[in-house]
């Protein structure tokens, strides 16, 4: 497999990587009024187009895309996402760290900015993370705002502004306060069981699917562009064992849309490592005409059995989940969880 997490697929074709490029340096040419450096060239060795945006020369983030080819000393990629978005892509770790990069280490690489969609691709025995920060065929409009977003992370780190913690972001601290005043609404209620069409009404779960993202309100919260989950459902159809008072293993979703299934997987990794409730809806029995609402953080994931790890309370856990660690259910199954 040329990637894991099936989200980002390199790009290697030379003319296709070109098209994309041209369309971004077109794209800036057509940017009258912003006021930002960029720069495209070939590098010296002619492997690598080296691209450069930035506030001006003395910060800028520097892109090294290989040419027709895979390198993972190489910290720029162009890729194609499992939504059909094709995107510029920086490695976040310089070289000396690279190799033991956590999803969640910050940026070494000069400034710290918001964190974007994420995707660990392997090349032969190497695995890179990888962060997808310019999305290059939804227009100029998307463009001139993936890389504002860029300078502005850029700018506030050298001004000492920009807080190093993504759950602590304004947009991420309103989010938590808006689905903690949901929460508080439907505990004023004084049911423990609730009709589904409130539920709809209110947002706290919606659709047809076992996760609910809602995008509109989401989407781009602490960089994320897949969205932040909102909402899990659980029918307890497959997995009834899986559901306790305190919690649920909640399994990923595996449907034939498998470019849905995996941003929303990332969408609920993001609950995690943003520190965002999400509301688990169960039903109280087979065929219950009603719903039970509890408010869940998710500790922890593990790639391999395809499972979320979902706490109940008022409050997250209060230690981080540790990665790699593991926990026996109280039906005495063993689940490896990797936490943030």
């Amino acid at each position: 497999m040329p990637y894991i997490d099936n989200y980002l697929v390199p790009i290697d074709a030379t003319s296709e990587q070109n098209d994309w490029l041209d369309r971004l340096t077109a794209s800036v040419e057509r940017m009258e009024g912003l006021s930002f450096y960029f720069s495209r060239k070939l590098s010296d060795d002619k492997r690598a187009v080296k691209v450069e945006i930035g506030r001006d020369r003395s910060r800028k983030v520097k892109i090294s895309i290989p040419i027709g080819l895979r390198d993972h000393n190489k910290l720029g990629l162009l890729a194609r996402g499992a939504d059909g978005r094709i995107y510029i892509c920086r490695q976040r770790i310089d070289h000396a760290d690279r190799a033991n990069a956590s999803i969640s280490e910050s940026f070494k690489t000069g400034w710290i900015g918001p964190d974007y969609v994420r995707s660990r691709i392997r090349f032969g025995k190497h695995v890179r993370i990888y962060y997808a920060i310019i999305c290059l065929n939804l227009g100029d409009e998307r463009i001139a705002d993936d890389v504002g977003q860029l300078i502005t992370g850029i700018w506030s780190h050298n001004t000492e502004a920009h807080a190093t913690n993504p759950a602590e972001s304004a947009n991420v601290v309103a989010e938590r306060r808006r689905r903690m005043e949901l929460w508080e609404q439907l505990k004023a209620m004084g049911d423990d069981a609730f009709a589904p069409s409130l539920l709809n009404d209110l947002r706290v779960f919606y659709g047809g699917r076992g996760i609910w993202v809602h995008q509109d309100v989401t989407r781009a919260i602490g960089g994320n562009m897949n969205g932040v989950t909102v909402g899990l459902l659980h029918t307890g159809s497959a997995y009834a064992d899986d559901l306790h008072h305190d919690g649920v293993i909640y399994h990923y979703p595996q449907t034939e849309v498998s470019g849905r299934d995996a941003s929303e997987i990332e969408a609920t990794k993001a609950a995690m490592w943003l520190h965002l409730p999400v509301f688990v809806v169960s039903y109280p029995h087979r065929k219950a005409s009603t719903r039970h609402v509890h408010l869940g953080w998710v500790d922890g994931f593990d790639d391999a059995e395809r499972w979320f790890l979902v706490s109940f309370g008022q409050e997250p856990s209060p230690a981080d989940p540790v990665e790699n660690t593991t926990f026996v259910a109280t039906v005495q199954k063993n689940h490896r969880i990797r936490g943030c």
